[in-house]
Parts: C-alpha cells; structure tokens; sequence
C-alpha cells in the first residue's frame, strides 16, 4: 500500500534504513503565484554523499499542491515520486 509523505518524512525514513546522508537546504517551489521562494526546507537523501534522492511532487503539480503554494505554504503530505537531484 502506497502512503502520502514528504520529503523530510521519506529522507528521515531512507537514513535509518540505509544510512547516508541527510542534506537540508531552502525549497525551489514559487509561492503567492510565483512571487517568491518558499521558507520551508527541502531534505534530500544520498546514501555515498554525491548521487542524491528526493522525494518530491509529481510534475504536474496536483490541484490541492498549487492550492496550498497560493496560500504561502506546502501540503503536509501527499503523494509524490523519488527523483535524482541534478546540482
């Protein structure tokens, strides 16, 4: 069964899994319809320290995702997908 999450739920759970590392930096997503940054962290997950994993929205941003970015902050859970992060 597939479970929401977010993206410090599923690197904490990676961690204790697998070990690695934990990177915390500040969220890429547009709040108040693209004025600004979001204030929130963002945590990815990276078991050698450089190919790191996160879990993120689906690309086609869900109706209640873009709802809650509007208002100034995310969704505390929701279904998303593991992606690699390019730096």
């Amino acid at each position: 069964m597939r479970l929401p999450s977010n993206c410090i739920l599923w690197a904490l759970w990676m961690w204790l899994r697998h070990g690695g590392y934990v990177r915390f930096r500040r969220s890429t997503h547009y709040i108040f319809g693209g004025k600004k940054r979001g204030w929130w962290p963002h945590v990815s997950w990276s078991r050698d320290g450089r190919h790191w994993w996160s879990y993120g929205p689906p690309e086609d941003l869900p109706p209640l995702y873009r709802a809650c970015l509007r208002l100034g902050f995310p969704p505390p859970l929701y279904f998303g997908v593991v992606r690699e992060e390019v730096d």
